[in-house]
């Protein structure tokens, strides 16, 4: 028979994704928007693993192919636009496996007001709690 021919190529526009529900949020608050993700590489595709909100899209979306096997957090700083609504993807182009932990949507409130009746997220003590940073850190 005829050797099968494997293809290098990039498999631009295989697209696996999962959508969120949209969260209400006043127009304009800013918003932390982060997740944890991990896979050990994906192949055939430049993007990777994708992670974006509504409001930016696709062109500001969180790109990696691999986090070497690793859980690593990545953060996205967005305002909520004037529909007050905000909504989130997780996308695989390619091939490989990816997993998603922990996405959240998190209000910004100023430390000023935060004494006018805001209280802040309640988190359980422990490792897995979130603690405000920025761009990547091992999980």
């Amino acid at each position: 028979g005829k050797p099968v021919e494997t293809s290098t190529r990039p498999l631009e526009r295989t697209f696996l994704a999962v959508e969120s529900p949209p969260v209400r949020l006043p127009p304009g608050t800013l918003v932390r928007i982060s997740a944890w993700i991990k896979t050990g590489g994906i192949g055939l595709t430049s993007d990777g693993v994708l992670f974006y909100d509504d409001v930016c899209g696709e062109p500001l979306a969180v790109r990696t192919t691999s986090t070497g096997g690793e859980w690593k957090q990545f953060h996205l700083y967005r305002r909520v636009p004037a529909s007050g609504r905000i909504g989130l993807t997780l996308a695989l182009t390619g091939v490989g496996v990816a997993y998603f932990d922990d996405v959240r949507i998190e209000p910004l409130v100023p430390a000023s007001q935060q004494g006018a009746g805001y209280a802040p997220p309640v988190r359980p003590p422990g490792p897995m709690s979130v603690q405000p940073a920025g761009g990547i850190r091992p999980r």
